[in-house]
């Protein structure tokens, strides 16, 4: 007797355990973490959900927003929470072990992991799912959480080569400050990276705005009045439009020929039946009308109606001109500069102080005497 009752006993707890599991999983997959809130969040006793923390989860927002952007570590992010009033469920502060729990915790953007799964979840998220990509990808680059987005990115940098020792230019950022009006300025310059100490160079430092100065001279030679760019990428259009009709032509005619074909073995068979010519000569003419119309099929299916790219490079480089004032008088976004740097030339260098630019074809062919040309 006293066997079956703990048998009994053990049953009754192994179905509970059971039961209590699969309550829980149901309550996951209608998306109620079936836990205890995390920090921001707390457990409302009376509807049985977790709802957000009116004092924490404003702090904690602005807390994820800020590493998102970049310049906080993991334990200056915990301290600065810790100053807010933002600490553990035990009272103490948050360690830097804690923040990176928050940090990837996904329950911030609305979803949660129970038993190792994700769900979706039906609280109130306080970031977005954006934001929590970025503080991941900030994550990956630094196990402690620094941004590296932060490192300062030269538009011109290793974009021209010293002439004198054919070494990469790199760039510095010098900050002058002035005693007595308690103010500063800062310059950008490039200079050779000098990375053979056996090789002695004498190339000095370029201001950046001198640099901007030649890159702008230099695009002035692809200035072409819009009228002359408009008429080229009209006559573009049109031989496009000529070769299209080209080749509907072509088709059409090819169709033609299979159904005068057509009419020919007809005619045939029509002479077999009247007894004019034989079985032989049927045969032989019909196989070989037959022929020709499978190698007229044949050519259309290989043909088709193909645009001809042979255009769009020449549509792409006149497109390119059309934007180059633009690229021209924007001295703030430098990495156009430095594209088109990149697409019309080749064999960037600077010696004393001024560049040298080998233009590629066919950007060669397009210089400040070009628009006189006769476009038609």
């Amino acid at each position: 007797m006293l066997s079956l009752a703990f048998s009994q006993a053990k049953y009754y707890v192994d179905s509970l355990s059971e039961n209590t599991l699969r309550g829980l999983q149901q309550k996951a997959k209608r998306g109620e973490f079936p836990g205890l809130a995390t920090n921001g969040y707390k457990n409302d006793l009376i509807t049985h959900k977790i709802v957000i923390d009116p004092k924490a989860a404003p702090i904690l927002k602005q807390a994820l927003t800020r590493f998102s952007k970049g310049g906080y570590s993991i334990k200056s992010l915990a301290y600065w929470l810790t100053q807010k009033g933002v600490r553990q469920r035990n009272g103490l502060s948050l360690s830097g072990s804690e923040m990176y729990r928050i940090l990837t915790n996904p329950f911030y953007y609305g979803a949660f992991i129970w038993k190792k799964e994700l769900y979706p979840g039906n609280h109130q998220p306080l970031i977005t799912k954006k934001i929590f990509d970025q503080n991941q990808q900030i994550l990956k680059q630094s196990p402690y959480g620094k941004s590296k987005r932060n490192v300062i990115k030269f538009a011109f940098k290793g974009l021209f080569k010293c002439a004198e020792c054919n070494h990469p230019l790199t760039a510095e950022i010098h900050t002058k400050k002035y005693k007595r009006s308690g103010t500063s300025q800062t310059f950008t310059y490039y200079r050779c990276t000098k990375a053979d100490r056996n090789i002695k160079c004498g190339q000095k430092y370029l201001n950046q705005d001198d640099l901007i100065q030649q890159v702008n001279d230099y695009i002035d030679g692809f200035l072409w009045p819009p009228n002359k760019i408009d008429q080229a990428l009209t006559v573009l259009s049109e031989q496009k439009q000529q070769g299209l009709k080209n080749q509907v032509s072509s088709l059409n005619y090819t169709q033609d020929q299979i159904r005068e074909l057509d009419q020919q073995i007809n005619q045939l068979l029509d002479l077999r039946l009247k007894g004019i010519i034989s079985d032989e000569e049927l045969l032989a003419k019909k196989n070989e009308l037959t022929a020709k119309k499978l190698s007229l099929k044949a050519k259309n299916s290989q043909t088709g109606i193909n645009p001809d790219d042979s255009f769009e490079p020449v549509e792409i480089v006149f497109k390119n001109l059309a934007v180059a004032s633009k690229i021209r008088d924007d001295d703030q976004n430098l990495y156009q500069k430095a594209q088109w740097l990149k697409m019309t030339a080749s064999n960037l260098l600077l010696e004393d102080k001024k560049l040298k630019i080998t233009r590629e074809k066919p950007w060669a062919a397009l210089g400040a005497a070009a628009p006189g040309r006769n476009l038609g």
